[in-house]
């Protein structure tokens, strides 16, 4: 999964913007992978004048919101709002 941060500096003049990629090992606990290990490889930095910031090419982009009415639970059935009732169902050996 690849990530993009940017922070703003204090007085507002510049912006560092960072781009990299998680590297995430998956646990079976209970019949439900979890999240064992999560890494970041940095793979690229720039800082630069806030003139030349962007959008980053959001639009169109669903925009995260809290539970339950986030995006995710429609594109990521594991972590939808019924995965309670699908525990066990289906599921092989680990």
């Amino acid at each position: 999964m690849g990530a993009r941060i940017w922070h703003l500096t204090i007085d507002g003049v510049r912006e560092f913007v960072a781009f990299g990629r998680y590297v995430d090992r998956y646990e079976k606990r209970e019949g439900v992978w979890r999240f064992a290990r999560r890494a970041f490889v940095l793979d690229w930095t720039e800082d630069r004048t806030i003139g030349q910031r962007d959008d980053f090419g959001t639009e169109g982009v669903a925009m995260g919101r809290a539970e339950p009415d986030d995006p995710v639970n429609d594109r990521l059935p594991m972590f939808g709002r019924d995965r309670r009732g699908r525990r066990g169902q289906g599921q092989g050996q680990a």
